[in-house]
């Protein structure tokens, strides 16, 4: 470290603090199921298909067991990274947040400065994973279509988002073998499709006012047939440091319906859309400086790794609205 600074320790409260914190929008945790492990690395394997012919199991009298071989393929490996950010607090901008109490003020505006840490990192991590999902160039051509003019979903006369949804869940189940129970969408996407005739007319007379204000995640899960819609909401700031915001959706216009492991503490060779390998949950150091004096540091610090296995259970409909 540089001269003048103390040793940094971990701060357990600004820890559990931040742990606590929850910025909305984010759904990076509910795409990729967490695995937690306490090596670096690790293989993953798979079962290969030899499991999957039909096997001819009669024994008939005194005749050997039939004996069905399989076998275990690797295909690839998961890598902990380590992700950190730091900010530095000073008196002069803890006393802008609050100048009542110095102590109070220097207190209040750490937790603050460990919260925007946190976020920042977690959009990273929102932001990379859109990056994976939503590029035409990871997926195997029949797992991918590009909408345009009267066939995206603000067309709300000629699009059809049923009959799309129902193409990406045959190309899924074709592929891999997996039922997709998971609809990603981004905002815009969502508004469009909570509002489509299509869809408001599968609503029954009970559910009048819905028709009016739009369908909800849980009764679009309903119709499209998944167990769960999930709908980044997340705004990233696209301008160079200085200069005015410009927001950008991460999700940007499109849709991915996908398989997600739905067993709660998933293993590595069940089959996924991915994973989040994780060794050390999201913790806080802090340390001083005398270069301002009075000047103090707060990093955030995890170790995983998130982890695409399969986009074959995986089908991207890019530019669903305009």
């Amino acid at each position: 470290m540089p001269q003048g600074i103390v040793n940094a320790v971990n701060n357990p409260v600004l820890t559990q603090i931040v742990q606590g914190y929850t910025p909305t929008g984010f759904i990076r945790d509910r795409v990729l199921p967490e695995i937690k492990v306490t090596a670096y690395s690790g293989d993953i394997l798979v079962a290969g298909d030899d499991h999957l012919r039909i096997q001819n199991d009669a024994q008939v009298g005194a005749a050997e067991t039939p004996l069905m071989t399989w076998s275990i393929e690797k295909t690839g490996a998961w890598n902990i990274k380590h992700h950190g950010l730091k900010a530095q607090i000073t008196l002069d901008l803890a006393l802008r947040y609050n100048n009542e109490s110095k102590q109070i003020a220097i207190a209040q505006f750490r937790n603050l400065t460990g919260k925007k840490l946190k976020q920042s990192m977690m959009l990273h991590r929102e932001d990379s994973l859109a990056l994976k999902l939503t590029s035409i160039a990871g997926y195997v051509d029949s797992n991918t279509v590009t909408l345009s003019g009267v066939n995206q979903w603000n067309d709300r006369d000629n699009s059809d988002p049923l009959a799309d949804f129902k193409l990406a869940r045959t190309t899924i189940y074709n592929n891999s073998g997996l039922i997709a129970n998971t609809a990603l969408l981004s905002w815009n996407a969502f508004e469009c499709l909570r509002h489509h005739p299509d869809l408001i007319s599968m609503l029954s007379n009970a559910h009048r006012s819905d028709r009016l204000i739009g369908i909800s995640e849980q009764q679009l899960a309903l119709l499209l047939g998944v167990n769960e819609v999930l709908v980044g909401t997340v705004m990233k700031n696209t301008a160079d440091q200085g200069l005015a915001r410009v927001n950008a959706p991460v999700w940007g216009n499109d849709a991915v319906l996908f398989y997600k492991n739905p067993n709660p503490r998933p293993e590595h060779f069940e089959e996924s859309l991915g994973y989040r390998f994780l060794q050390e949950k999201l913790v806080m150091h802090t340390w001083e400086e005398n270069d301002p004096p009075g000047a103090s540091f707060v990093r955030a610090f995890e170790k995983v790794d998130d982890k695409i296995l399969s986009l074959k259970a995986a089908y991207l409909i890019k530019d669903a609205v305009a």
